[in-house]
């Protein structure tokens, strides 16, 4: 039982350390040879227990996903309101639970960097990806199903949530910005009046 609980906490060491590198220094530019030293184990020791760089990749993606989509998915069958479920959505991705929100998105960023050159690692992820579109496009389609919205704005809104989460990941990295603490809630108003949102908030 030592050994099982032993080796979860070396692959959980060895997957911390491949996304804080990852997160600052990029995918291109973070070697097996680096995430080696960063979490002190050899390298035999990372091929035990993935299969290449991109498998180690395909990993952490799904981790995190699976986490962000099972914390979206909880939220909505509380029947939250549209309003403070797209406040939690944006959140979740700032990070403003967690200790360090640059660190996701910066993450998010060089994952979305590098499955855009890579078309077959594209293809592997994408049935993972797309639960987090899938959450919240039914989070969409339910207020349409009330009438609290028409099909056309059914359709921007998807759209511009997406649209807020992409600019939340691509201009995370912009020196000087910083997301406020009512940045999620200022830009749900604005999602809403964009849709001219009929439910109740």
């Amino acid at each position: 039982m030592k050994d099982i609980k032993s080796s979860e906490t070396k692959k959980e060491k060895i997957k911390r350390a491949a996304f804080l590198l990852i997160a600052k220094k990029g995918i291109d530019n973070t070697s097996m040879s680096d995430i080696a030293a960063a979490c002190g184990v050899t390298k035999p020791v990372l091929y035990y227990y993935f299969k290449d760089k991109e498998d180690l990749i395909y990993n952490l993606v799904a981790e995190k996903t699976f986490e962000t989509n099972s914390k979206l998915s909880a939220f909505l069958k509380e029947d939250n309101s549209f309003e403070k479920f797209c406040i939690f959505t944006f959140k979740e991705y700032l990070g403003l639970s967690g200790k360090n929100p640059r660190e996701v998105l910066c993450f998010i960023a060089h994952i979305s960097s590098y499955t855009y050159s890579h078309k077959d690692f594209e293809k592997r992820i994408s049935p993972i990806t797309n639960l987090i579109s899938d959450v919240l496009f039914e989070a969409v389609e339910k207020e349409y199903k009330q009438g609290h919205i028409t099909a056309k704005n059914k359709e921007i809104a998807k759209h511009l949530i997406l649209a807020v989460i992409a600019h939340l990941v691509l201009h995370n990295q912009e020196n000087g910005l910083r997301f406020t603490e009512s940045y999620p809630k200022d830009m749900v108003k604005t999602l809403l009046k964009a849709i001219d949102y009929k439910g109740s908030k």
